[in-house]
């Protein structure tokens, strides 16, 4: 495995799906509300614009997911007990559900990410083999 893997989430429809609704919005609503318009298609352009930002870092010790707001989620292998296909909902898609991956702690926290890739399943396998890799060195 290389030293490090970065895998950038699929953004650009994203971005197109909201521009189109800021079309429509502004073309549907009254004249006499622009500033809802105006809110609505800021808000959606935001959320569009943010999705460019997430992206996961694989390298042999530690992963990261960059989310599409807030702080990047650094875990190193070391600290994890287990690692699991899962199902994870989204709060901002209309598809709500998609796979994902629970990084299973001692305490029995754990932290699921979004694998909403074109290629979920060599995502999972990189992220697995890394762990396994670290598991095995340790």
């Amino acid at each position: 495995m290389a030293d490090r893997i970065e895998i950038q989430y699929p953004w650009k429809g994203s971005l197109v799906g909201g521009v189109l609704f800021s079309l429509l919005v502004f073309l549907f609503l009254p004249r006499g509300n622009a500033t809802i318009a105006w809110i609505l298609s800021a808000l959606v352009m935001i959320a569009s614009i943010g999705k460019k930002w997430r992206k996961l870092e694989i390298s042999r010790d530690a992963i990261v997911y960059w989310r599409q707001f807030g702080r990047p989620r650094r875990v190193k292998f070391a600290d994890l007990s287990a690692i699991q296909k899962t199902k994870v909902n989204r709060w901002n898609s209309g598809h709500n559900v998609f796979p994902g991956i629970e990084l299973q702690f001692p305490n029995s926290d754990y932290l699921l990410i979004p694998l909403d890739l074109p290629n979920s399943d060599v995502a999972y396998d990189k992220i697995f083999q890394a762990w396994e890799g670290q598991r095995a060195s340790s």
